[in-house]
């Protein structure tokens, strides 16, 4: 069980697998009988968007918030139902943010909602991205996420992967640079996701709890398409 807060924020690089991390833990915390509530507020990027997993998140009865148009157009506009992920509740809220610091800006429009609340900041890391490959690199992350939102990260996620390709190797050495990272910020490195194959493998050797993910975010050649629909990779 990954204990976090029940408001939880999620931000880190562009392609570093935030948005499967998002709709992953969307799905676990559900599992764990919580009401959950999963906001998508990326209005920089439009592809691999938490939004795209409305269907299957609603079916297993997780609320989704999106943007304009119900996440259908990418303008630079907020919902109003985003003011209910800022309120005191039980409710599991998970809010997927842009990715990069330009993403991460719009999260400094709730300064003065989140000031009073106890809440996390996720940033995750993937160390095969260029960006972040090394501890110079992550670190000027965390600086520029960090002084783009107003918020200070509260923890670290290692999630580094090369999608299906992914081998233990990459996930400890993902490991060895967060734990890196965790000494020279101060930021708690408080867990690794990873493919749930991979799991067993990792448990004896990664002292952090893991989030064992299933691919929900898959590219469109990726997804079969029965019947007209698009919903093959839906997870029961």
């Amino acid at each position: 069980m990954i204990d976090i807060h029940a408001l939880t924020i999620i931000g880190g690089h562009y392609g570093s697998g935030k948005t499967e991390i998002a709709v992953n833990l969307a799905f676990q915390k559900k599992a764990e009988g919580k009401d959950v509530v999963l906001a998508d507020i990326d209005i920089v990027n439009p592809y691999f968007r938490s939004y795209e997993q409305r269907r299957p998140l609603e079916q297993k009865g997780i609320r989704v918030i999106t943007g304009s148009l119900g996440g259908t157009a990418d303008l630079p506009a907020l919902p109003p139902e985003l003011g209910m992920m800022f309120d005191e509740s039980d409710t599991m809220r998970i809010i997927d943010l842009g990715g990069d610091p330009v993403g991460a800006r719009v999260l400094a429009r709730y300064e003065d909602d989140l000031r009073e609340l106890a809440f996390d900041f996720l940033v995750v890391l993937n160390a095969n991205r260029p960006e972040t490959s090394t501890l110079e690199g992550a670190s000027r992350m965390i600086d520029e996420i960090e002084a783009m939102s107003k918020q200070s990260i509260s923890g670290i996620i290692n999630n580094t992967h090369l999608l299906t390709e992914t081998t233990v190797d990459d996930v400890l050495r993902g490991d060895q640079l967060a734990r890196e990272l965790a000494a020279k910020t101060g930021i708690p490195y408080i867990m690794t996701a990873t493919l749930a194959p991979l799991v067993p493998a990792l448990t004896p050797l990664v002292q952090v709890p893991i989030l064992p993910l299933t691919r929900h975010m898959l590219k469109p050649w990726e997804q079969e398409k029965p019947e007209g629909e698009n919903y093959a990779w839906l997870h029961e």
